[in-house]
């Protein structure tokens, strides 16, 4: 409130105005030419193989760019460039299903009229 009132008295009444619209925000991290550098790392598999992971390439912008960003930046720029989670899926094996099948009472689930045990409806 302070900082009002002292910009009033030394603008008048304009300096009231709402001046969001004229607030550019905060610098991104990375300068774009170091965002070109990561997007062209993440073409390539990572240094220690596998897939890339937030916390790879935050490690990769570390040793290469010397700059410490959390993950939510790695996660934002990932996103603003196109990419997505990829997460490989287990597979099942078709030999234990079968067996877990064979197995497995078939009279096991119960089956009725959902009355909840007394059998009487209301």
């Amino acid at each position: 409130m302070h900082a009002t009132v002292q910009r009033y008295n030394q603008q008048g009444p304009q300096a009231l105005s709402d001046r969001r619209h004229t607030n550019p925000g905060r610098q991104p991290k990375l300068r774009p030419e170091e965002t070109t550098q990561v997007l062209q790392a993440l073409q390539s598999p990572p240094p220690d193989g596998g897939l890339w992971t937030g916390e790879k390439l935050r490690r990769w912008v570390v040793l290469r760019l010397g700059k410490q960003l959390s993950l939510n930046p790695i996660y934002r720029l990932l996103h603003t460039a196109g990419f997505r989670l990829k997460v490989p899926r287990p597979v099942g094996d078709p030999a234990a299903q079968e067996a877990y099948t064979k197995t497995s009472a078939k009279g096991s689930r119960r089956r009725g009229g959902g009355t909840g045990g007394s059998g009487l409806c209301p």
